[in-house]
């Protein structure tokens, strides 16, 4: 392999044995003096067995892995088989590492520049559009060159595009957040409740989600009056009336089902208190138990994953009440369209380090 760059002031002198190869601490303070050296050197297998030996010492670590990475491809054997799904916490950690966070060391800040120097000397002699490019962009502190490669189609069919849309999927399925929406929509009584006619809603959801399941409280107001009057007793005597500001008080459970990139679709089941007041000028209530089951679609708004819209269609089922005069209980559609924010949740940081 041809040697192309310098070398760093504070590689020092080449260990043969450090350690028996058993500490890690010794070993990780050999390589990061040695390790300069076998590359100026051009000695290609002396490298590879002192890679394994540290792997081996201190286990699979992120400048372990960057130093294959680039050692695979200084020595043109560079493959994809040499990364996995770990791959993109490795480049999470080293993208923070290029913002804010400092090298523990005077010998792992000498390693690091030792690595940006050698990644930006073997970019101009990589193909365009490869891995390998990929790997020398990022490695020489070119974060956002490194993934405009994947976002713009150069890599889009490469297990490291892969690796990262399953990571982005991840880091959003695995968040737990707080969320609100406001809603409005449509009441759609039918059989038994027809005589009430179409209602308009308003309403507020307040619910938490955790993995790929959710919970919410839900607050819904079908203001009106019905189509038709419908009688209703109180203190034994029967009154006609059309009134119709009916209050649902509840809640939701559920689960997202699918979902790609700003999209997902929920299912949920809900349970609540249907109320109805009947007569102006009466604190009475006509309450009956509400159960519901639906699908809702969701769309993110920003990249920041804070507003979203979306849309439910629930099927509703009403319990007994005001049985007496007109029985009140019956089935409904409803379809109400949805306006949320996330207030906590979701690890925006993580996903600016993936390049989004």
């Amino acid at each position: 392999c041809t040697t192309f760059f310098t070398m760093p002031a504070a590689a020092g002198e080449p260990v043969s044995d450090p350690a028996g190869g058993e500490d890690c601490a010794l070993l990780t303070g050999a390589a990061y003096g040695t390790i300069p050296i076998l590359f100026h050197e051009g000695r290609a297998d002396s490298l590879l067995v002192l890679l394994d030996r540290w792997e081996e010492a201190c286990e699979p670590d992120e400048v372990i892995r960057r130093t294959l990475i680039l050692g695979a491809i200084w020595d043109g054997a560079f493959t994809e088989d040499l990364y996995d799904q770990q791959i993109m916490d490795d480049l999470v950690q080293r993208g923070a590492e290029f913002r804010d966070e400092p090298p523990a060391t005077p010998a792992r800040a000498a390693y690091d520049s030792f690595t940006v120097e050698l990644a930006d000397q073997l970019l101009p002699h990589q193909p365009p559009g490869s891995p390998e490019e990929f790997f020398c962009l990022f490695y020489s502190g070119r974060t956002d060159e490194a993934w405009a490669l994947i976002d713009d189609g150069e890599l889009a069919y490469s297990d490291l595009a892969y690796y990262r849309a399953r990571r982005l999927v991840l880091l959003e399925d695995t968040g737990s957040s707080l969320q609100v929406a406001f809603t409005a929509g449509s009441w759609y009584p039918v059989e038994d409740l027809n005589f009430v006619g179409d209602k308009p809603l308003l309403g507020l959801l307040v619910g938490w989600w955790e993995d790929l399941w959710f919970g919410r409280l839900v607050a819904e107001w079908r203001p009106g009056r019905t189509d038709e009057p419908y009688w209703t007793e109180r203190d034994g005597k029967v009154y006609l009336s059309d009134r119709w500001d009916a209050l649902l008080l509840g809640g939701e459970v559920g689960r997202r089902i699918l979902g790609q990139d700003r999209w997902r679709l929920d299912v949920f089941a809900g349970v609540g208190v249907d109320m109805v007041k009947p007569l102006g000028g009466s604190r009475d209530l006509l309450a009956a138990v509400h159960v519901s089951i639906g699908g809702g679609l969701r769309y993110e708004l920003d990249q920041d994953r804070h507003w979203y819209v979306g849309v439910d269609l629930r099927s509703e089922s009403i319990g007994e009440r005001n049985a007496e005069a007109v029985n009140l209980g019956g089935e409904a559609w409803s379809a109400r369209f949805v306006l949320g924010r996330r207030l906590t949740g979701y690890d925006r940081r993580t996903a600016q380090l993936l390049g989004r």
